[in-house]
């Protein structure tokens, strides 16, 4: 049997739920020049129940759109996997529907369609591209759990008064949750879109389709609202209501304690509660922070988000200059997908080795010094007399070294070997970064920064890397682990 994506539906407001809720028709707090509140506002006790009532708390009213937008946990996956589409669903740019690819092909004016309606057309017979991501796996099969009939929507469920109500404290000043303005601000925009909402030749017209792309807008951040209140750590509802799994989670081999201690006295040495970990296992279990800090330290201002440009270097003069590369390479370093797919490929040795190419260009140089290390984008601010036999490009393996290095201590680890044998089957650690098997402890300045950092498992160009987990001596009966073996 095949595993439903989610053991949830999303919430579709058809006839048969709105018929018992009431509509949300002004964004009037009060009745003209009174106290009360407006009978069809936002805090209305007609829709949602006297201040203070338990009907306050639980009822919901909504907002009539006017005309149709997607669902916005829908339209969120859907732009992520290709910039095309948010052009395409905006009314901005051009496109025609390729039958042999099964996916829209950009185009322009004459040739090609654009808005809401022409992409509906094809929705259900789109072909996502796959990637190794699991992530990007799973955002394609939930957007196919649901036709294009199901995730148009045209009215919009407003949560209870009572979650979210308008008070006025003792002192006069009046107070009401965030949530409210951007109900004001979905109001405002839909009373805009009635003029639309009975011209049925003009569905895809610019002026429909800017409202629209305004409708949309708010209607996901009103999602993402309730949707971060929830806590969603990996972008649904979490707890009893979604399926129970350890994200971020690595498979690991158990083997010994791959690092000689030569200084007792050394503050950056192992302790008792350390687990060793390679790159690859590091970079995989704290997904989210190794996209942030690669993105963060190094890719910034190497790719322009909003353009096919990027500043690399040159690999002859080994001097930074302006290149245009093409979407594929700005998905794969822009992206978190992207990011994302390139991890994915580093439990390959010949990959983490591998210096980093972005369309025949290197990325940054490491100008390698000996002791210190500089992590450079290119040779063009370097001093007079520098050694240019001691500069080369970055590897994958640096690249996510560095990204992790000096923090990695920060996220504290559960590990957890199954099955559970006795009490103490399941232990906390401190990761300690790992990277080749002989490696060797450097001093390192990165990118636009002043001071040196210690880097005590720096990768040895060529070298195995590290593929498994060692942790100390007393926990290993704990875990059943076979000690003949690892000692």
């Amino acid at each position: 049997m095949e595993d439903e994506v989610l053991n949830i539906d999303l919430l579709f407001l058809n006839n048969n739920i709105i018929k018992n809720m009431l509509e949300i028709k002004t964004r009037d707090i009060f009745v003209q020049n009174g106290t009360e509140f407006h009978h069809e506002g936002l805090f209305s006790t007609t829709i949602f129940g006297e201040v203070g009532s338990k009907e306050r708390n639980t009822t919901f009213g909504y907002i009539d759109l006017s005309i149709d937008i997607i669902h916005p946990r829908v339209y969120k996956e859907l732009v992520s996997l290709n910039s095309l589409y948010t052009g395409i669903l905006e009314g901005t740019k051009y496109a025609v529907f390729d039958n042999k690819i099964k996916n829209f092909v950009e185009s322009d004016r004459i040739d090609g369609k654009t808005g809401l309606y022409f992409f509906m057309e094809h929705y259900d017979n789109i072909k996502f591209k796959e990637t190794d991501s699991t992530q990007r796996e799973f955002k394609i099969k939930f957007i196919k759990k649901y036709s294009a009939q199901e995730v148009l929507m045209n009215k919009y469920l407003v949560i209870p008064a009572g979650l979210r109500d308008y008070t006025i404290t003792e002192s006069g000043k009046a107070l009401e949750n965030e949530i409210n303005a951007i109900y004001r601000k979905l109001l405002t925009i839909s009373n805009s879109a009635k003029v639309f909402k009975s011209d049925l030749k003009n569905k895809d017209n610019e002026y429909v389709s800017a409202v629209r792309k305004r409708l949309q807008k708010t209607a996901v951040d009103i999602y993402d609202y309730i949707e971060n209140l929830l806590d969603g750590k990996s972008k649904f509802i979490q707890g009893k209501w979604a399926k129970r799994a350890i994200m971020y989670g690595t498979r690991n081999v158990l083997t010994s304690i791959p690092t000689e201690i030569k200084d007792l006295e050394d503050e950056f040495n192992p302790t008792a509660d350390t687990c060793f970990v390679g790159i690859y296992q590091a970079a995989k279990g704290l997904l989210p922070i190794t996209i942030f800090n690669t993105r963060t330290r190094f890719l910034q201002d190497i790719f322009d988000v909003n353009s096919t440009k990027a500043m690399l270097i040159d690999s002859k003069t080994l001097k930074r200059m302006s290149y245009d590369i093409s979407e594929k390479t700005r998905s794969r370093w822009v992206t978190d997908d992207g990011i994302e797919e390139t991890i994915n490929k580093l439990g390959q040795d010949e990959i983490k080795n591998s210096p980093i190419m972005v369309d025949g260009h290197y990325l940054l140089l490491v100008y390698d010094k000996g002791e210190n290390i500089d992590i450079i984008k290119g040779i063009d601010n370097l001093e007079e007399g520098y050694d240019k036999s001691k500069i080369r490009p970055i590897t994958y393996g640096e690249l996510f070294y560095l990204s992790l290095f000096d923090i990695i201590k920060d996220y504290p680890v559960y590990i957890t070997r199954y099955p559970i044998v006795e009490y103490g089957g399941i232990i906390p650690a401190i990761p300690y970064l790992k990277s080749t098997i002989k490696s060797k402890r450097v001093k390192v300045r990165l990118p636009d920064t002043l001071e040196y950092k210690v880097a005590t498992e720096y990768p040895i160009e060529g070298e195995p890397h590290m593929s498994s987990t060692s942790i100390p001596q007393q926990h290993l009966d704990a875990l059943g682990a076979d000690k003949s073996l690892l000692l």
